[in-house]
């Protein structure tokens, strides 16, 4: 550009001519755009000026000065910051070192000097395991405080300022102009800090006092920092070893011109050599290889290696970054009367030699003989120079609580943290040891879960932990859900209500989604029907559900009279006291979705209370040594917060908490959700409870019974077995199934109509809400017996009025008992006697079961071929089986009976469109992870 400069002022090119050579070059010339020549140079046009002033500008002041914005003193001396009032000296504190002296008078209160920081957020990097003092030397020249990791270390001389308690003239302050982004970075979190790489923080050195030209200037680097060094000058010793390996600076011998020897181990135990060669020495280790020979060069003959060659140029470079052309290397031989030597030249690289010492040199690259003893000196072995004494002083200067952010500190209540720790969940799977002993602790238990009063106001009642139960153990023991299919199909304007409507559970979530081809819905008794649902508190979710039927309908009667659904349980996600309410999830779209409910608070409603009660908590504990605020002040700040919280429901959560005694509650409780359900007595819950849990469901004694109840403790004559409110259903057509949506002859009524109390001269049905679903028929030797509960309010007001005021309620409203009529032992099947009717009916289905069995019509015809045995046909018994053996490929075509489905979450991501085959044997267990017994694949029969 200074050439074409030349041209013009020369007159050699005229001004139009001028411009269009410029615009030329940048448009057309240097355009990566339209030249691939300058495509890895795409900036290069950019710095072409347009205009002959520009060109005139870069001709003068250089092209990489003119895209930089000239500054005037004045602008200087308001937007910028003096570096030079430091100038580096030695201290006049002997152990001091180097110190820091003003360049000029310095006022009061004026800046001495800016330090923008270098954050190390985790002071444990600067450990230096082979080193030592085990702490790298930089942890003297950086500011951190006693209860913090974050280390921060000034980038201009500020390092250089002594600590004196006694003499300090200036002191540190944050700077009120930081970063270039304009964001206080005193703000961020450590976490914020670990990701930024620049320089985002900085101090500014003040002058307390007028400080004299030449006068050292000093810091206090505090009490912590004075009482080490004390305490280091106290224990310290000097550092003794053999006069064979003495230390002797490696400065101290290279002034001195020491003796060159050819055993530099022996004679120099901690230095080793470096020589001179010529700028930039190339090694390129693609090009070497060990049968190659090694190059020998003579130091005088090669012009790029002696400096006395060297150009004008070269030697400017040298001066200004000579320690790039000093090289580790060996001496071979020792020419004393030339005063030259034979030296071996290595890559730059630190090594661990056979004795496990640290070396400095790799491979060897070069030979060089006649090197002169100018191009020799000596440098420290690793690790080997003063400042890794074991014994040297380490300690940060320390920054006044006052100024230190409270965030950064290691025992800083963060309020999210703290509210985090408040959560409780806990996913570790328990053993079967395990598992068992708390079945054991159930049956030594007065009870192991009652039914009482809710802790939510108007929610009618709950459930509560009769016993200590350990997360991921069974709040209950297993009972057999109800699928409903067709549920509505057959509603129409005129149909009651059905009470049940907010009792059921989609299918899908218990796996039983395929009994219907529409909607599959269910009922689960017990938990699923009885707990209730505080979405800050669901302390138990769904277990898993499985397809276990006991009776082939090929020839038992009993198939197909009782659920064939097994496992339904809910499991513990964190430790339940006894006394506690159980909460189940119903799923917070069940809230949303009613207009009455939507202003009930949801989970991250209760996690965001919490988070503002554990950081207004912090706020009055503070860190140690930091006086928090006092309750008044905690008591205003809070209700400040309140007031801008936005969120309803979130408010609707602090509306109770107004006090530092409530935020202390919340605290000792450990949520805010917490408070609203307090933990209740074994002396309430027996006062005000029923026990629901003296019997638990296993396979019945009675062969076509399915499953049954069965006795978990002795029950005396007399006692109540377990009580059930009642599920109101008004017009038993409701549960008709819809028989042309079948493929072949279904049963008119659903299954659920088998579980329900009834009475031939009335359309209402009574569901037990309990596992009382489980107590089977026995007229010959029943133990017990119903009966209205004598003690439920509800039970006895609705006994006496007319059947439509029951109608007005909702939910299960009458209580029906289970008692005892004489004793019951342990792991005994309870019974009780469902009525003449119903014994006559059964017999009846019976005889025409084996009638049709008999004649080989009936059922039996109705089945299909697919999956005939020799002498049945399929049931649901075959596709148990079928799972039992899933990856047979007999099994892997559908029939009429069956299908496959897949557990989308189980299956792996592939990197292809291509289907998975299904193998059988060994191949299938390599196959993508799938093995024989995969719970991926789950065979499911056709409705």
């Amino acid at each position: 550009m200074s050439k074409l400069y030349g041209m013009y002022n020369k007159s050699e090119l005229s001004e139009a001519a001028m411009r269009d050579v410029l615009l030329r070059l940048k448009n057309e010339i240097l355009d990566e755009d339209k030249n691939s020549v300058w495509e890895d140079r795409p900036n290069l046009s950019k710095l072409i000026p347009t205009s002959i002033e520009g060109m005139q500008d870069v001709h003068f002041r250089g092209a990489e000065r003119t895209e930089l914005s000239e500054r005037s003193l004045d602008w200087l001396r308001e937007n910028g910051k003096c570096l030079d009032n430091i100038r580096p000296g030695n201290s006049t504190i002997k152990q001091a070192g180097r110190g820091a002296f003003a360049t000029r008078k310095l006022k009061e209160g004026s800046l001495i000097a800016p330090a923008p920081l270098l954050h190390i957020v985790d002071r444990s990097s600067l450990f230096s395991p082979r080193s030592g003092s085990e702490q790298e030397l930089l942890l003297n020249y950086c500011f951190g405080h006693e209860h913090s990791n974050l280390l921060l270390c000034p980038t201009t001389s500020v390092s250089l300022i002594n600590h004196s308690s006694e003499h300090a003239n200036a002191e540190i302050r944050w700077s009120k102009t930081m970063s270039s982004d304009g964001k206080d970075w005193r703000a961020a979190s450590l976490e914020e800090l670990a990701d930024e790489f620049s320089a985002r923080l900085m101090f500014d050195v003040v002058a307390t006092k007028s400080i004299r030209s030449g006068e050292e200037i000093f810091l206090d680097y505090g009490p912590t920092w004075e009482e080490a060094w004390k305490q280091h000058s106290r224990d310290w010793t000097p550092h003794y070893t053999s006069e064979q390996y003495k230390y002797v600076p490696s400065n101290f011998l290279n002034a001195e011109q020491a003796p060159i020897t050819e055993d530099i181990t022996n004679d120099y135990p901690n230095h080793v050599y470096l020589c001179r060669v010529e700028p930039y020495i190339r090694v390129d280790l693609d090009d070497v290889n060990d049968e190659m020979p090694v190059p020998v060069q003579d130091y005088y003959a090669n012009p790029s290696i002696n400096l006395d060659h060297w150009d004008e140029t070269s030697r400017v470079l040298f001066e200004e970054d000579e320690n790039d052309w000093w090289w580790p290397c060996d001496v071979m031989h020792v020419d004393e009367e030339r005063n030259v030597y034979t030296t071996r030249i290595y890559e730059k690289k630190v090594f661990e030699d056979d004795n496990g010492h640290l070396n400095t040199g790799g491979r060897l690259i070069r030979e060089v003989t006649n090197t002169p003893r100018d191009a020799i000196r000596f440098v420290d072995r690793p690790y080997h120079s003063d400042q890794h004494l074991k014994t040297a002083f380490r300690h940060e200067i320390m920054i006044p609580d006052d100024m230190f952010p409270l965030h950064w500190r290691n025992d800083y209540v963060n309020g999210a943290l703290l509210a985090n720790s408040w959560l409780k969940d806990n996913w570790d799977e328990k053993s079967a040891e395990q598992k068992e002993q708390h079945t054991q602790k159930l049956r030594e238990a007065k009870c192991g879960l009652y039914y009482a009063p809710s802790t939510i106001p108007n929610s009618g009642k709950g459930l509560y932990a009769g016993v200590d139960i350990d997360s991921q153990i069974e709040v209950e023991s297993w009972v057999p859900p109800i699928v409903i299919p067709d549920v509505d199909w057959n509603v129409t304007d005129d149909t009651p209500r059905w009470d049940g409507s907010d009792y059921t559970w989609e299918g899908a979530a218990y796996g039983v989604e395929f009994e219907d081809p529409n909607d599959s819905q269910l009922l689960a008794v017990d938990m699923g029907m009885m707990a209730n649902f505080h979405p800050g508190l669901v302390n138990a979710y769904l277990g898993p559900t499985h397809f276990n039927p006991l009776l082939d309908r090929n020839v038992d009667p009993g198939a197909g009279a009782s659920s064939d659904y097994a496992g339904h349980s809910f499991i513990s996600n964190r430790e339940i006291a006894a006394g506690t309410e159980v909460f189940i999830s119903y799923g917070e779209t069940w809230f949303t979705f009613r207009k009455q409910l939507q202003g009930v608070p949801l989970r991250n409603n209760y996690n965001e209370a919490n988070v503002i009660s554990a950081s207004t908590i912090s706020l009055f504990t503070g860190p140690k040594g930091i006086q928090g605020l006092d309750k008044n002040g905690i008591e205003a700040v809070f209700a400040v917060l309140k007031d801008v919280i936005a969120e309803p429901r979130t408010a609707s959560v602090l509306s109770s908490i107004n006090t530092m005694d409530d935020l202390v509650h919340v605290m000792m409780s450990r949520g805010t959700a917490e408070i609203t359900a307090p933990v209740k007595s074994m002396e309430w819950l027996e006062e005000h409870g029923e026990c629901i849990d003296h019997i638990y469901v296993k396979e019945s004694t009675i062969k076509q019974a399915g499953n049954g109840a069965f006795a978990r403790r002795f029950i005396a004559k007399g006692d109540k077995i377990i009580v059930s409110p009642m599920l109101n259903t008004w017009g038993r057509q409701r549960y008709n199934m819809n028989k042309d949506r079948a493929e072949h002859d279904v049963n008119e009524k659903q299954l659920i109509y088998n579980y329900h109390f009834g009475h031939p001269n009335s359309t209402l049905l009574l569901f037990p809400v309990t596992r009382s679903i489980s107590i089977n028929h026995s007229s010959k030797r029943p133990n017990a017996k119903v009966r209205w509960s004598p003690t439920d309010k509800k039970t006895q007001y609705y006994l006496q009025r007319h059947i439509k005021d029951l109608r007005n309620e909702k939910y299960a409203t009458l209580v029906m008992e289970y008692v005892a009529t004489r004793d019951i032992y342990p792991d005994e099947e309870i019974f009780i006697d469902y009525g003449p009717e119903w014994e006559e009916a059964w017999e009846e289905h019976v005889r025409r079961f084996e009638e049709a069995s008999n004649s080989r019509s009936s059922i039996y015809n109705m089945l299909s071929s697919s999956y005939k045995k020799s002498e049945g046909g399929f049931s649901s018994m075959l596709i148990k089986e079928m799972n039992h053996d899933k990856l047979n490929s007999k099994y892997h075509p559908w029939s009429e009976d069956h299908f496959h489905v897949c557990k989308v979450s189980e299956i792996p991501d592939l990197e292809s469109d291509e289907w998975i085959n299904l193998y059988d044997g060994d191949e299938a267990n390599d196959y993508f992870g799938i093995t024989y017994d995969h719970d991926g694949f789950d065979l499911m029969r056709f409705t």
